[in-house]
């Protein structure tokens, strides 16, 4: 992130209005997004201030006590439902919804904020379409997202923003062929792996993002000693559910709108492009740092799949 530029006050809103233009402006239709968004950086900009004063500096010298866990697999093939249970260890922590929503601020807002809005998606049952389910700020999160919502310009969330240039995200910042990206997107990834593992006050970080998948290769070189479990499901499950998950997307949080054989053309292209790095990846990775797991196993039995992740990962 920016060293400069981020401590100007309201750079947030410059930002965001900024990358609006360069990807295409606004769906009229989607509108109420846009200024959501907008509104959100604005009341949130004295918490941002503040703690980027307080805490940067100290999450910037903050050393690992030990390398992430990254989990690997396409959207929607169950590597929520894996970050929830191996984050369920007390001696890991992950990023949860309201770790994302307030990337920049959560460090101060957690204690107090988080309960509040946990008790109004309670009362008002607010849903969170992703999971069907109840929100619940709680829930385990992307840090991927959290580097769109803290104004990193390299967080290939801003294609789900604005799926229009979906394509184009994904080349940049998934495939990561340009040096500078690459440089831009680990040393910001790194800040917010850091900032995790400082407010836990030390625990190992577990971290969820689809694209790590086709990004393994430098994550490992980034952290020589971390731990990746791949989870793979059956296509057409991940093709479904996809489509749901698309969906979801555009009604509730991209700036654009874009048509059905659109949405089917980006599933298609993000399953080969995944796949195809991945399996360079696995040929590079120890044996004791990588470990394949089949969605339908881990469903039917949870605790033996744990435990054989424990075992040949080497894991507390």
């Amino acid at each position: 992130m920016n060293q400069f530029f981020y401590f100007i006050p309201f750079y947030p809103v410059y930002f965001f209005l900024k990358m609006t233009a360069k990807n295409g402006g606004i769906d009229i239709r989607n509108i109420h997004i846009f200024l959501g968004y907008l509104l959100k950086f604005i009341l949130f900009e004295p918490l941002r201030i503040t703690e980027l004063v307080l805490y940067r500096g100290k999450i910037h010298r903050h050393q690992l006590t030990a390398d992430p866990i990254f989990i690997l697999g396409h959207w929607r093939s169950g590597t929520s439902y894996l970050q929830e249970q191996i984050s369920a260890n007390e001696s890991y922590t992950t990023t949860t919804i309201f770790r994302f929503l307030f990337a920049d601020s959560y460090i101060l807002g957690e204690k107090w904020l988080k309960p509040i809005l946990n008790w109004v998606c309670r009362t008002f049952n607010i849903p969170y379409s992703f999971q069907r389910t109840t929100m619940n700020m709680d829930l385990v999160g992307e840090l991927e997202s959290a580097m769109c919502q803290a104004c990193s310009p390299y967080s290939y969330t801003w294609g789900h923003l604005f799926p229009s240039k979906f394509t184009q995200w994904v080349n940049q910042m998934i495939l990561l062929e340009d040096n500078n990206n690459k440089e831009g997107w680990i040393a910001d990834y790194d800040f917010l792996i850091r900032k995790l593992s400082f407010h836990s006050m030390g625990k190992r970080v577990v971290v969820k993002s689809p694209g790590d998948t086709a990004r393994a290769s430098i994550l490992l070189k980034k952290y020589p000693n971390a731990k990746f479990l791949y989870i793979e499901r059956d296509p057409t499950a991940v093709l479904k559910s996809n489509q749901y998950l698309w969906n979801v997307i555009i009604r509730e949080n991209s700036i654009h709108r874009i048509s059905e054989s659109e949405i089917d053309q980006h599933i298609k292209t993000t399953l080969s492009t995944l796949k195809s790095s991945y399996y360079t990846f696995k040929n590079l990775v120890p044996k004791n740092q990588l470990i394949e797991i089949s969605f339908d196993e881990l469903i039917s039995d949870t605790p033996a799949v744990l435990r054989t992740v424990q075992n040949q990962l080497e894991l507390s």
